[in-house]
């Protein structure tokens, strides 16, 4: 199977208070240098390259130009968004990081987490205050293993009432305190006169390096005499075997239809969305999944040299692991 093609700038910069930072040689690296890497890897694999004139091959006449180009930004992520395509409303998704090794496990579903996932929302008649709802716990987190559940309330963290302002703050602190709401709808069908109050309850949660299972629920669901498998899948980088085991038992078990809830899934591997498609197909061995476009320059190349890199293709196995398909 193919490996993600992805391709992203990685950075590793110094903080603010330095123009420079030290690699694990201990080789000080200018920012300037940065930047170059910066230039560089946008007008080589950027897919708008075309679209945006300071990318052109022919942009600078001279090194001296050039330089005088790079040193005009004092950050490398300020040149990076200056080079993004129509920000707001083609490319909404070029991102740039400092932390390789934090993107690598990322990638990976490894992140430094309790193990919630909130929403938040104003209590009624008041806009700058804000209630959190517990919306998911992952399984075998911090917080599952505290027995926190989906749909609790929380109106104040560390004996500090949540607003607008605070409650990113509040929420990026390694450790802190959850203080629980009880919700009342006092009677009424309206919801101007809901009312949320502080039940007592409070509960300390420390983030932890937690690898979240991307397979979050799947089970087989009996209506009206038919077995419905259900898989809530909030990462597309889940093991081929655990996955292919998950629709072994769908298999065996007779299911004739199938819920896909990607509604916490923020994406993934590329080959793993063409493995789970094939799981859920198993017809379509061979034909095309989907296409791939890169800007012209690495088009032309990739068309001339292995048009087959720029197809991927519905498969039936993986590494040789024989996939169980819904069909």
């Amino acid at each position: 199977m193919k490996i993600l093609k992805t391709l992203t700038l990685v950075l590793i910069v110094c903080g603010l208070a330095t123009s420079c930072f030290e690699d694990n040689d201990d080789n000080g690296i200018l920012s300037s240098e940065i930047n170059d890497f910066v230039w560089k890897g946008m007008n080589f694999w950027y897919l708008y390259k075309d679209n945006v004139p300071d990318l052109a091959n022919d942009r600078f006449s001279s090194d001296e130009e050039y330089g005088t180009y790079l040193n005009t930004f004092s950050e490398p992520e300020e040149l990076f968004e200056s080079l993004i395509y129509q920000r707001p409303t083609v490319d909404r998704f070029s991102w740039i990081v400092d932390d390789y090794i934090a993107l690598e496990q990322l990638l990976n579903g490894t992140t430094v987490s309790n193990g919630l996932k909130f929403y938040s929302f104003p209590p009624p008649g008041n806009s700058s205050d804000r209630i959190l709802a517990i919306r998911q716990v992952l399984v075998n987190s911090v917080s599952d293993n505290q027995n926190l559940q989906r749909g609790q309330y929380i109106n104040q963290i560390d004996d500090i009432t949540l607003t607008v302002d605070n409650i990113n703050p509040l929420l990026s602190q390694d450790t802190y305190t959850l203080h629980f709401a009880d919700y009342n709808d006092n009677g009424t069908p309206e919801t101007g006169d809901d009312t949320f109050t502080s039940n007592g309850a409070t509960t300390t949660l420390t983030k932890v390096p937690f690898t979240a299972n991307p397979i979050h629920r799947a089970e087989i669901i009996n209506v009206d005499g038919e077995n419905l498998g259900y898989l809530m899948y909030n990462g597309f980088n889940a093991s081929t075997t655990d996955l292919n085991n998950v629709f072994g038992s769908f298999k065996s078990s007779g299911v004739t239809n199938l819920v896909l809830d990607l509604r916490y899934n923020p994406g993934g591997f590329i080959s793993n969305a063409i493995l789970l498609s094939s799981m859920i197909t198993g017809q379509f061995t061979g034909d095309i999944f989907s296409t791939e476009q890169y800007n012209n320059e690495i088009q032309a190349i990739l068309e001339a040299d292995n048009p087959e890199f720029l197809i991927n293709r519905f498969i039936n196995n993986d590494d040789g692991m024989s996939l169980n398909s819904l069909n």
